[in-house]
């Protein structure tokens, strides 16, 4: 780890300074291309996995399934409650156990993973597969294409061998193990302190430690987590604005890929506040610290949005593009200022549900403690001139992209504000690890130089 920003690439006496720009501009067209086709091959390697998970058995899945009817561990009750006050999203769940079960008998494997049929809600499931015992065929709710459901990558393996409650832990798992993972990786170049405060949000203030309880939100979690993880030491090797770009199209993709709409905005201000941090950490100042945050917030966006439009297209070729339109076109007007019983048509609406219900967590005391301190942290950094002004705002800009998200989709925020609400800690935690990574940047510097001594 280094504070101080690396000098500007020397152009030696007999090299023209037209030659300098054109290699500069073929360089960065050159890593303009990389990055395009980076994004391509992942593309192509999501539609390979559904495929590749879809070739498990629906046999196998349908029987694991009906096993945990038979157990109670899969009802008809769509959102019980645990004992730690957490809303379990069974409803969800049970669109993913299903995911790929009942498509039509002349369907193929590819056929099935882009249409993604499935038995729909747990009230409609869970009959259709206890009829699907007595003899019944097993029949589609409704080819549910908007999302990729990657998931099934995990999920219908796990399924198929360790049933309902073992694929349950397994997410858990790879959910606590990105956690880890991310914290011990940003431990070792910041401090503990620093690392704790980034977790400790999401695991004290939201539902993390029941998540094994919803197949789709722990799977979520570990792609969320797992991306930080790759971030943070993807950025350590090196700094630069395409390799920044490049983290944020990987992370975006994985997000698309990966997560249900449960943790989408959170990980998008995770992701770019640790890009910020470890840039800062390597001597970015000013416009050069500002373009870090737009690139990787813009790059994680795009790569996001353009990963989720892709399945559209590659839908339409199995299911008409016609009806991809219309169905996108609904459900993008629902979601965003659609009519709904609980909806409020009111500026603000949507972030004060996901804020109220996150306050109201078994832990929601320590939120308003840790906003001061957030607040202090800021203070102190800048009154000591640890940082300047610049670094505070685009950490806490970032930090806001949840309440923005909200109001833009205001709809489907205040519908699903149990759920939405997941990325407020995680954007909160980012930013209280920006802030002490600054308080303790002089520390640090001591510490790197008392080490190279030593070596």
């Amino acid at each position: 780890m280094s504070n101080v920003i690396q000098p500007p690439l020397e152009v030696p006496d007999d090299v023209s300074a037209d030659t300098a720009v054109t290699t500069t501009t073929s360089n960065k067209l050159s890593g303009i291309l990389r990055l395009l086709a980076t994004f391509a091959i992942l593309q192509v390697a999501a539609l390979a996995l559904v495929i590749a998970a879809e070739m498990v058995p629906d046999r196998m899945v349908a029987d694991s399934l009906l096993e945990a009817i038979d157990r109670g561990w899969v009802t008809t009750t769509h959102h019980p409650i645990t004992g730690l006050d957490s809303r379990v999203d069974r409803w969800t769940e049970c669109y993913a156990l299903t995911m790929g079960l009942g498509d039509p008998p002349a369907s193929n494997n590819v056929q099935t993973a882009i249409a993604n049929p499935q038995l729909g809600k747990c009230e409609l499931s869970v009959p259709a597969l206890l009829a699907y015992r007595d003899g019944a065929l097993l029949q589609s709710n409704f080819d549910y294409y908007r999302y990729w459901h990657g998931y099934t990558v995990v999920t219908r393996p796990s399924l198929a061998v360790l049933g309902v409650a073992g694929a349950r832990m397994l997410a858990l798992s790879l959910a606590v193990t990105a956690m880890i993972g991310t914290t011990v990786a940003v431990a070792k170049t910041t401090s503990m302190t620093a690392a704790v405060v980034l977790v400790a949000p999401a695991l004290l203030t939201s539902d993390f430690v029941d998540l094994g309880e919803s197949l789709p939100h722990a799977i979520g979690a570990a792609a969320c987590w797992g991306a930080a993880w790759l971030a943070w030491l993807a950025i350590q090797r090196r700094q630069s604005l395409m390799r920044i770009a490049a983290i944020g199209v990987v992370t975006g993709v994985v997000a698309a890929f990966f997560d249900l709409m449960v943790f989408i905005p959170g990980t998008l201000a995770l992701i770019s506040i640790l890009m910020v941090v470890a840039t800062w950490m390597h001597g970015w100042r000013g416009r050069q610290l500002f373009g870090a945050g737009v690139v990787a917030s813009v790059s994680w966006f795009l790569a996001f949005a353009i990963t989720w439009a892709t399945k559209w297209f590659i839908a339409g070729f199995v299911v008409g593009f016609g009806e991809v339109l219309e169905t996108v076109r609904d459900q993008v007007s629902f979601r965003v200022d659609g009519e709904f019983n609980s909806v409020v048509d009111v500026l603000g609406e949507a972030a004060r549900l996901n804020v109220s219900y996150w306050v109201d967590r078994p832990l929601g005391f320590l939120i308003p403690i840790g906003l001061v301190a957030a607040v202090v942290l800021a203070w102190r950094a800048l009154r000591r001139r640890l940082v300047d002004p610049l670094y505070v705002v685009v950490v806490a800009g970032l930090a806001v992209v949840p309440l923005l998200w909200y109001e833009a989709l205001s709809s489907h925020s205040q519908i699903h504000f149990w759920i939405t609400y997941k990325s407020l800690p995680l954007a909160i935690g980012a930013l209280l690890f920006a802030l002490v990574v600054a308080n303790t940047s002089n520390h640090l510097a001591r510490a790197q130089q008392a080490s190279l001594v030593d070596s």
